[in-house]
C-alpha cells in the first residue's frame, strides 16, 4: 500500500505513510468511554477494530441533522488514552507519531 501511495505522489516522505486497517470511524468510536456513549445514546464498544463506515452510520441518532455534527459532538466527547486502548490501529498511528 505505501508504494502505491509513494508510485502516485512521488515527493512524498515513505516514513510518513500510515496506512489503516478500518475504516477512520472506527477511530471516532474508539474515543468513547461509556458515559459518552450514554449521552450520544450508542452503542458501548470495547474494540472497535472492525467498526465499518456502514456501522458507524448505523449508529447515528435521528437527532442529528448530519453525520458531520454526529462526529463534531463525538469529538468533544473524545478520549485519546482511550481511544488508543480500544482501537490497534489508532494504537499504531499514535506510537508511529508520538513515540
Amino acid at each position: 500500500k505505501k508504494g502505491d501511495v509513494k508510485r502516485k505522489y512521488k515527493n512524498i516522505d515513505i516514513d510518513k505513510i500510515v496506512i489503516v486497517v478500518r475504516e477512520i470511524e472506527s477511530w471516532y468510536l474508539a474515543g468513547l468511554d461509556i458515559m459518552a456513549c450514554n449521552k450520544l445514546r450508542i452503542s458501548t464498544f470495547s474494540n472497535t477494530n472492525d467498526v465499518s463506515k456502514e456501522e458507524f452510520n448505523n449508529l447515528i441518532p435521528k437527532e442529528f441533522t448530519s453525520r458531520i455534527d454526529f462526529m463534531l459532538e463525538i469529538l468533544k466527547n473524545f478520549s485519546i488514552e482511550i481511544a488508543k486502548h480500544k482501537n490497534t490501529s489508532f494504537q499504531y498511528f499514535l506510537n508511529k507519531f508520538d513515540p
